[in-house]
């Protein structure tokens, strides 16, 4: 059944349009961004021209124009194609990071109405390196400023994203020190204004992922607000944890924060097939075969390799680091090894119709990054 002309998906754009495009698409994929409304309803974006980034502004732009609750924090921006080599009933999306739960369930329902059956998402970590071509600002100050005060446009991203810069990090002590904003009053406007835009720009490069740019203009809206609040006789203190400063700290800040959210995730999945199947026939089963197939192999990816990261930056002795380093390169190796033999099993995780991800490029990607940096 045709989707209805009032519904978010159709007024982002038609279904004759969308069906068209993806046509095309099986020739050279197209610019693409995804989307949920407010009430969890997809949303899918395609443009032959646009780069991928200016594809997301488009997005923001019309839905405001017709009035559709977009959820933009689910945002993602990248490419679609259907390749008919590898399955001529799927739309492939490649996007910049991990999409929301739902959206690859909601995806579907969109697709459904031009005939496709399925919908993939991938991970490309190089979307963000892409020129923000067309890129507009969506008139939101994001520090908490006064209403109606525009965000400044972010600078250019830098030519990779940085693994090693941990955004749990970045964004709490960014939260800190904006919560501290408003005691530096008595410096003066031309202060406050400095300390806004700093706190702006940085809240701005950690949503787009240009962590590196985030990571310096923290430091410096520290430096500034340190000051200004030095000069009234107050100090800044600690405000919130920091990132760390050496490549074993990051390295372990890195790997942390993408252990936890896989081994969740494994968590979700696991509580979500208890629910679905509970009173089942099947439920001890499943229960028995998932323990066995999935966390027992998972239980692999263990906090050890925390631990000595940990050690390692925190070791004064330099033959003591030295040990702890050489611990760690092996944990990696072997992590490494577990994922490149467990490629299917990863890929099971990520492709399940209950809660799906994609972590496998994401554990790829960070343990390829350690293994470089911590030597």
């Amino acid at each position: 059944m045709p989707a209805s002309k009032d519904s978010a998906s159709e007024k982002i754009m038609a279904s004759a349009e969308l069906k068209q495009l993806l046509a095309k698409s099986k020739k050279e994929p197209l610019s693409a961004a995804i989307a949920l409304t407010n009430d969890e309803e997809g949303i899918i974006l395609l443009d032959k021209k646009k780069k991928p980034k200016g594809v997301r502004s488009l997005l923001i732009k019309e839905a405001a124009k017709n009035k559709v609750g977009l959820n933009k924090q689910s945002i993602r921006f990248g490419r679609a194609e259907v390749d008919t080599d590898y399955d001529a009933g799927m739309v492939r999306f490649f996007i910049d990071k991990e999409a929301p739960g739902k959206m690859r369930q909601k995806l579907v329902e969109v697709v459904k109405q031009i005939s496709y059956s399925k919908v993939e998402l991938n991970i490309d970590l190089d979307l963000e390196a892409e020129p923000e071509e067309e890129e507009e600002d969506d008139g939101q100050a994001e520090w908490g400023g006064a209403p109606g005060e525009v965000e400044p446009p972010p600078p250019p991203p830098p030519p990779t994203a940085d693994p090693l810069i941990n955004v749990d990090f970045l964004t709490k002590e960014l939260g800190g020190l904006i919560r501290r904003i408003p005691e530096a009053a008595g410096a003066g406007a031309e202060v406050m204004d400095k300390l806004k835009k700093l706190a702006t720009l940085a809240n701005t490069n950690i949503k787009t992922s240009n962590l590196k740019i985030a990571s310096g203009l923290i430091a410096e809206l520290r430096k500034e607000l340190g000051e200004a609040l030095d000069g009234l006789g107050a100090g800044i203190g600690q405000v919130a944890p920091t990132q760390p400063t050496d490549s074993y700290g990051k390295a372990r800040a890195a790997w942390q924060g993408v252990r936890t959210q896989f081994i969740t995730h494994v968590g979700q999945l696991h509580a979500k097939l208890t629910e679905t199947y509970k009173g089942s026939p099947l439920e001890k089963e499943i229960d028995t075969q998932f323990n066995q197939r999935v966390l027992a192999k998972v239980a692999q990816l263990d906090d050890g390799l925390i631990t000595l990261l940990g050690e390692a930056s925190g070791a004064a002795d330099p033959d003591l680091r030295a040990a702890k380093v050489k611990a760690a390169q092996e944990k990696i190796a072997a992590h490494r090894e577990f994922v490149s033999q467990e490629k299917k099993l990863l890929e099971d995780i990520d492709d399940n119709p209950f809660v799906p991800g994609s972590y496998l490029p994401v554990l790829t990607k960070t343990l390829d990054t350690l293994a470089a940096a911590v030597r």
